[in-house]
Parts: C-alpha cells; sequence; structure tokens
C-alpha cells in the first residue's frame, strides 16, 4: 500500500509523542498485566518500522544527490560500453574544401614621367593583363601633334636633346596652339609634350612598353588584337594596347630599321638583329597585308 502524504509534514510530532510512549513502555509494569505486555511490544514494533522508513528515506536522498555518471556506470554493467561513455566527447569539425588564394596583384607603377616627375604612363597588371594607362587625346590634340611632327620631325631627329630642353618645347607648343587657337597651359603642354617624344624619337604606340624595365619580350599577334608581352617571368599576358592600322605596325618596324641603321627597301624588308640592347624579328609588308615583329629584351 503506498504511504499517504499530508501537505504538512508532523512526522516530528508523532516521533515526540512515540518516544515519550516508548520510554512509558520500557518501563517494567508494576503488575504484571497480559494486555500492557502485548500494548509494549506492539509499540516497539511500531517504533521500528518508523526507524527503518526514515534509514530508507536518508538512502534514496543520498543516492539522488550523487553525481549523473555514478548513477550511470552503475546502471550499464558492460565494461567496453563504460569505457566507450567516459570518452571525452570530441568536437566534430566541419570538412572546409581548399580555396586557391587569389594571386597578388602588381600595384601601379610610373613608367614616363614628365619633368616635375609626374605620371604620364601608368601601368597596373590586374587578372593577367597588363594595363597602361595614359591621357587622352582628342581630335584637336592630334591636329597639333600632327602639326608638330610636319615642323619639328626632322630637326628632332637631329637633334634629340632638344625635346630635353623645356624651354623649347614650351615655345613649339605655344606658338602652334595660338596658330590652331588652341588654349595652352603647363598641364596641357605636358600631354602634348609626351605623345609627341613618343611619337617621334620613342617606338610610338609601344613605347611605355620598351621603357618599362619589366617587359621582356613583346609580341604583335596581329590587326584588333591585344599586344602580348613577357612580364618579369611571366609570359602571354595580355595588354589593353591594340593596334588597329597596319601603317601604325610599320611606323614601329620602320623606328627599328632606323635605330639598326639598316637600309629598308623591297629586297630588304626583314629584319632580325640587335638593336640598341633588344633583339628586333620584323618584317615590313609594302602591301599593308603581313607586317608583324617580336622584340625581346
Amino acid at each position: 500500500m503506498k504511504d499517504i502524504e499530508f501537505l504538512y509534514d508532523d512526522s516530528h510530532l508523532e516521533k515526540q509523542e512515540l518516544e515519550k510512549i516508548a520510554r512509558q513502555a520500557n518501563k517494567e509494569p508494576v503488575k504484571k498485566d497480559f494486555n500492557a505486555v502485548i500494548l509494549r511490544k506492539f509499540t516497539l514494533a511500531l517504533i521500528n518500522a518508523v526507524a527503518k522508513k526514515q534509514a530508507k528515506s536518508a538512502e534514496i536522498a543520498k543516492q539522488e544527490m550523487q553525481p549523473k555518471k555514478q548513477l550511470l556506470n552503475e546502471e550499464i554493467p558492460h565494461p567496453e560500453l563504460k569505457k566507450e561513455l567516459e570518452k571525452p566527447i570530441e568536437e566534430k569539425k566541419i570538412p572546409v574544401s581548399p580555396v586557391e588564394a587569389p594571386k597578388p596583384e602588381f600595384p601601379m607603377y610610373d613608367v614616363i614621367k614628365n619633368f616635375e616627375g609626374k605620371a604620364m604612363a601608368s601601368v597596373m597588371i590586374k587578372e593577367h593583363t597588363y594595363f597602361l594607362k595614359e591621357q587622352e587625346v582628342n581630335d584637336r590634340d592630334k591636329e597639333l601633334l600632327k602639326k608638330l611632327v610636319e615642323k619639328l620631325e626632322s630637326r628632332i631627329l637631329k637633334k634629340p636633346e632638344l625635346v630635353n630642353d623645356r624651354n623649347f618645347m614650351v615655345r613649339m607648343v605655344q606658338k602652334y596652339c595660338r596658330k590652331l587657337k588652341l588654349q595652352f597651359s603647363l598641364d596641357y603642354f605636358d600631354k602634348i609634350r609626351y605623345y609627341f617624344v613618343r611619337n617621334t624619337i620613342g617606338y610610338s604606340l609601344i613605347d611605355p612598353l620598351i621603357q618599362d624595365s619589366h617587359v621582356r619580350e613583346i609580341h604583335f599577334i596581329g590587326l584588333h588584337k591585344p599586344l602580348k608581352i613577357a612580364f618579369n617571368d611571366e609570359k602571354d599576358i595580355e595588354t589593353n594596347i591594340i593596334i588597329e592600322d597596319m601603317q601604325d605596325v610599320n611606323k614601329i618596324i620602320k623606328k627599328f630599321f632606323d635605330k639598326s641603321r639598316q637600309k629598308l627597301t623591297r629586297d630588304s624588308n626583314y629584319i632580325d638583329n640587335d638593336v640598341l640592347g633588344f633583339q628586333v624579328k620584323a618584317f615590313y609588308d609594302f602591301t599593308l597585308k603581313e607586317s608583324k615583329f617580336d622584340i625581346k629584351k
């Protein structure tokens, strides 16, 4: 039978009463009375029952306070299973697929500067492409450059150091700006001088590539296609330089003939020679169809 539980615990009062009864029961009766003897034995049995119940309750409370791990060990008799439970729980790591680290981009740097050190041609390598940055020119700028080339090219080719005479160059640019009614400024002068030098004593469209010490090879693979270069140890790097007219290609090739002092004729229109430290292979096509060049520094 399940013990009856009360909302108010008065067991301590019962204990006091029982102890009082027990003391009375332990006394020897003055007169031996059969009923008194029976009552005494009953009382002692009742006290023992209460004592056992209290001891059992204390044992249950003690077990509940024991660590959970100990209870599990007592409930699982198999030693192998017990070992597995005692192993520390390992933190599961989510596998991460390796990702190839992006190659660092080559920082922007200057290739050609003006008299004051301002960049006129800068370069950045991005996404395996060589980006050359120059100032843009419009139709009026091209008109002025054409006039300067017509009037000054022969003189400059005979005496190239004149392009570094700032006063002389300023006077020439001012003069033809007035003739063409163009606004002159020192910033505008820097731009015009840059393109004039590039197209007269330089190598035209590829002049920045020639002057860039990081560029080891230059390959023309056809009109309307990006020039390809070897940049440091990297080969087959595309550039943003695209030649649209075969006359521009022939102009570049003729520069190498002139600088190598090799006469260009229809019978001698191929060059394979060292030109000012560059190994040049070029074919000048007078029909403007198959001109090509390869340059190695």
